[in-house]
């Protein structure tokens, strides 16, 4: 069985190595998804004036809409 690398939560059962339709398994869970740790949080700071909330993709510090505005 499948678990999320992150809190341990088991997965649906499903191929999660395999991309399907432009969509990528990372081992991790919807809530884990959702709340991503310090680290893993892009570094760009929104119009808020606080720091991005959002995941970082894996190539870049930035989420997608800031890797896009500011690389």
């Amino acid at each position: 069985m499948i678990q999320c690398k992150e809190c341990g939560v088991k997965l649906r059962a499903r191929n999660h190595r395999k991309k399907k339709n432009g969509y990528k398994s990372r081992y991790v869970c919807q809530s884990c998804w959702a709340k991503p740790k310090e680290e893993d949080q892009c570094t760009a700071i929104a119009t808020s004036k606080k720091r991005c909330r959002l995941r970082k993709a894996e190539d870049s510090e930035y989420c997608g809409i800031h890797r896009r505005k500011l690389e």
